[in-house]
């Protein structure tokens, strides 16, 4: 045990495993451990220092640390809680339904296709951010985006998206700002229209708030 982890490695027995990993308060480091080993669901957090997260049968698990991963693949995550990769250049979550905080901020591209409700999101890097099912966020940091797809996202702490030319949220409700300041065509019908916008070449010029 480590810093109240407990460290596993691939001389674990199965049945240790399964225990320690049906254990929500446990932190498991798994750094030296063949993921492909560990249960379907998992309770306990995770915490890995290996270059690649690889995760092949993983479908729920606490939060996730793998902030030294340069990879990250979950293929089969439905639902976890926080997940931080944030050296990870490949991202990979195809079927993740829920999840607490997404920090994914080195990922080229950022796609979640059947995400609905998360925290936060952190997509810093990616030039391609595609959440066609997000419904619920908090905020959502998608600095050099030049494509963002989140069509049925409703509510959202705040979007910052300042390379998109386009931002179109046609069931966007409710978000405290969106800083779009490339966007020529900003479309947003559903907000209100108090809402901070940065978006001058679409002809949104808060008066008041600051940029950020």
């Amino acid at each position: 045990m480590s810093n109240g982890r407990i460290i596993l490695d691939n001389s674990v027995d199965q049945e240790t495993l399964h225990a320690y990993a049906a254990n929500p308060e446990a932190v498991l480091d798994v750094t030296g451990l063949d993921l492909g080993r560990l249960p379907v669901d998992v309770k306990a957090s995770l915490y890995s220092q290996a270059d690649a997260f690889n995760a092949p049968h993983l479908r729920i698990s606490g939060d996730i640390d793998a902030h030294r991963a340069t990879s990250f693949r979950a293929p089969q995550l439905r639902k976890a809680e926080n997940i931080s990769a944030t050296h990870a250049k490949a991202f990979e979550v195809p079927r993740l339904l829920a999840a607490g905080n997404i920090f994914a901020t080195s990922a080229a591209t950022f796609a979640a296709p059947e995400l609905r409700i998360a925290g936060d999101i952190d997509a810093f890097a990616a030039t391609n951010c595609d959440l066609p099912v997000l419904h619920i966020s908090g905020y959502i940091h998608a600095r050099f985006a030049a494509s963002f797809n989140a069509p049925r996202l409703r509510k959202a702490r705040f979007i910052t998206a300042p390379t998109l030319k386009t931002f179109i949220a046609p069931q966007l409700r409710s978000t405290g700002y969106v800083n779009a300041s490339s966007a020529e065509t900003f479309t947003a019908p559903l907000l209100d229209p108090s809402t901070y916008i940065f978006a001058p070449d679409a002809g949104f010029y808060p008066p008041v708030h600051p940029v950020l």
